[in-house]
Parts: C-alpha cells; structure tokens; sequence
C-alpha cells in the first residue's frame, strides 16, 4: 500500500537540507527548487511503504555515504528503499544487490512494469539522425540495479539514458511523448 509524502515532505526537506548544506541542491523558493522538489515528491509517492522515519533514515546515510551532487536524489531514494526493506519481516526482505531482489522490488513499478526499461522520447527528433524513442534505465530498484551492472561499461553505460537524468532536466529526453506535454500546456511550437 503506498502512502503519500506529501503530508510529511515539507520538514523532511528542511531537515535534508539541513543535513546536506554541501550537496548543491536548490535553495527553496527559487524557481529551480520548485520544478526539482516538486519531481521529488511525485517520484517519492511511488515508492511504496515510504515513511518519515525510511526517508530519514536514508538522508542520514547519506551524510555517511555521500554521493555526488548528479546522483544525490538516485542515492536517496535507494537509501530509503533499502531502509524499507530493512524495516519488513525477516521473510518478505529482498537483497536489491542483486538482480532477483531489484526485480522483486520493482514488481508494479508504474513506469517500467517491472522491466527496469522505460520509455523517454526525444524533444524535437532529427529522424535520420536520433529516433523519437529510446529505452532508458528506469528510477526503480531493477533500473537502478541494471545502471549500477553496467557501470563496468561505460560506452553502453552512455548510450542508454537514465530517467533520473530525464525527470530532473539533465537530459535531452522527456519522460512523456512531446504531444501529451504540448496538451496538457496547450503549447503549439511552431
């Protein structure tokens, strides 16, 4: 059952903030905060059994085990997932160092299903040269996993982007098709 953030979410970030001065993340109120926390938090109330006390658990492993300032969100949202797991009876516990683990974790993942894969398309695509789609490491345990796998190659490590890139705007992809964006805002680009 997955419970919202949104109740606690606002002292949790001061608090992480708090604890993370040096982390380089945006200062609340500017308007690179509000794109940046408000993608946290919709990506925050996916994550099934979250609570204050998994996320504050993660926020202060990660002042033990920081990570840089691109992987910082990535890094606290597996913290806090593997505080979940932590947190449940001895029998339903998964190992997400492993492949088997990460997928049993991301079983019902709303972006990926489960694969790890999603879908991001390319903002304006140039079809003989870039495809309007390609598959992308999804933010979930199995994604997270694959990209951690991979990281022995860093060539194919480049060619498959990472969603968490995508949803915090460090990518030329977009996590949605560019014609449900122009709808919802009611842009037309030309």
């Amino acid at each position: 059952m997955r419970h919202s953030a949104e109740p606690f979410f606002e002292n949790f970030l001061s608090e992480h903030l708090a604890r993370h001065p040096k982390a380089g993340l945006p200062v609340p109120g500017t308007p690179d905060a509000k794109v940046v926390y408000k993608t946290w938090l919709k990506l925050l109330n996916q994550i099934e059994g979250l609570s204050y006390d998994t996320l504050t658990t993660a926020s202060e492993r990660l002042v033990a085990e920081p990570a840089s300032e691109r992987k910082h969100f990535t890094t606290l949202v597996a913290f806090a997932r593997e505080a979940i797991i932590a947190k449940k009876p001895e029998g339903k516990r998964q190992d997400l160092a492993t492949r088997e683990g990460a997928e049993q974790a991301s079983k019902g993942c709303d972006r990926c299903g489960g694969m790890g894969l999603t879908t991001v398309w390319r903002r304006l695509p140039v079809p003989e040269r870039t495809p309007a789609t390609v598959a992308a490491h999804c933010v979930c345990a199995l994604g997270r996993w694959m990209r951690r796998y991979w990281e022995r190659d860093p060539a194919m490590l480049r060619r498959i982007p990472d969603l968490d890139d995508v949803l915090n705007g460090r990518s030329v992809w977009l996590a949605e098709e560019p014609s449900q964006i122009e709808r919802r805002n009611h842009y037309r680009p030309f």
